[in-house]
């Protein structure tokens, strides 16, 4: 289960000095920081799924149009979702979904643990690299 949040961190390969940028955890031995949402609203995640994300894997549920809102605070996630109702993303193996990070998401219990794998690739416009050094970037 993942609980009801919005994508807030990137992936850097190094910490540098600019007010924009805030946070700084390290997470499974990476860097990341907290963009301003000017530069999060420029972003789009693609999510290549190597398992069914079927209803008893649970599934990503999002929250459509939240991403519009930029940053929302935590504690106003519930609220929002029951306003506005959420989608479940049910798809097969080697589908795609394609959000953006700032969309309010979650996902439920699993009830089949045998795989919920996914790709998760973060696509930016060519001159925000230059201003952020991601920690992977082709």
């Amino acid at each position: 289960m993942v609980p009801l949040h919005h994508d807030l961190s990137i992936a850097v390969r190094h910490q540098f000095s600019d007010p924009q940028f805030t946070g700084w955890p390290h997470n499974q031995n990476m860097l990341f920081v907290q963009p301003q949402t000017q530069y999060m609203q420029q972003l789009v995640a693609v999510r290549l799924l190597i398992d069914d994300y079927q209803r008893e894997r649970g599934p990503l549920k999002v929250v459509a149009g939240t991403h519009q809102y930029g940053r929302i605070n935590e504690s106003t996630l519930p609220q929002l979702r029951d306003q506005k109702g959420e989608q479940e993303c049910t798809l097969f193996k080697g589908g795609a979904v394609i959000m953006r990070p700032l969309i309010v998401h979650s996902s439920s219990k699993a009830i089949q643990t045998n795989g919920r794998r996914v790709l998760h690739f973060l696509y930016a416009p060519g001159d925000l690299a230059e201003i952020i050094p991601f920690q992977f970037c082709i």
